[in-house]
């Protein structure tokens, strides 16, 4: 399996738990980072993509480097964010990768019900999806990533330069047909907890559990509650003190 991510402008503190959690899962696949640092990720013994800024914000232009990437690859690929994304166990055992699969954010929270998704949305010109749940574009696994990565920056490189229309044009690509299979965000291996009150999301033995009481693969924005980023540190025997920038930037 090769996980597949983008870091640009973070410092290592700010890379700490997604590189800690993945080291912990058990995880021995490969790392590719597309990234403006030549050592990022060296503990994973990364290999990196040097960005090239094209103008495109890097929301979009990633799907660039992505495509080119994967061109003739087989292997299963996780594509993840970076900077708010933990994991609990090892993906090469969890996460699905029968064909493409794309993951429901809040628990079916509808586009229009969200400022941000609706806002992408009236950016990209698309309205005809409002009442369909949000689908994250922060992570997308499978074997044959390459169709989707093609797809995606199809569409970006024309669409607006609006930071974000990433997510929208993900959700249009998915909802416009393109064979995907939709998981769940409450009961699947990839639980996005952002829009979530803080005293709803559950922690047992250190894990941040979903609703069904299992504990996912990979939680996505954590970052979002202080006591969900302090109980991942904890797990992983990360210092506090370092990331009290981390930290003040919570959204609780």
């Amino acid at each position: 399996m090769i996980i597949l991510t983008t870091s640009i402008g973070y410092c290592p503190n700010e890379l700490a738990i997604f590189r800690e959690s993945l080291i912990a899962s058990g995880f021995v696949g490969s790392v590719v980072v597309l990234s403006d640092d030549s050592n990022c990720l060296t503990e994973l013994s990364a290999e990196v993509i040097l960005d090239k800024d094209n103008g495109i914000p890097i929301n979009s232009r990633r799907y660039l480097a992505y495509r080119d990437f994967l061109k003739g690859v087989t292997e299963s690929v996780v594509i993840t964010d970076i900077r708010d994304v933990t994991f609990q166990k090892n993906p090469s055992e969890y996460m699905p990768i029968d064909g493409v699969n794309v993951f429901e954010e809040a628990n079916r929270k509808k586009i229009m019900e969200c400022g941000f998704n609706s806002s992408w949305m009236n950016a990209l010109g698309v309205d005809n999806w409002d009442n369909k749940p949000i689908i994250c574009s922060g992570t997308t696994s499978g074997t044959n990533l390459y169709d989707y990565c093609t797809e995606m920056w199809d569409r970006l490189v024309n669409a607006s330069k609006y930071v974000g229309i990433d997510q929208a044009v993900h959700n249009d690509l998915i909802y416009s047909g393109f064979t995907a299979n939709i998981h769940k965000n409450e009961d699947n291996e990839v639980y996005t907890v952002g829009h979530f009150p803080l005293e709803s999301v559950k922690i047992e033995n250190g894990f941040i559990v979903n609703k069904n009481n299992k504990k996912p693969c990979m939680v996505h924005m954590y970052d979002r509650h202080v006591n969900l980023t302090a109980s991942v540190m904890y797990r992983l025997g990360l210092d506090m003190k370092i990331f009290k920038s981390t930290l003040k930037g919570a959204m609780v």
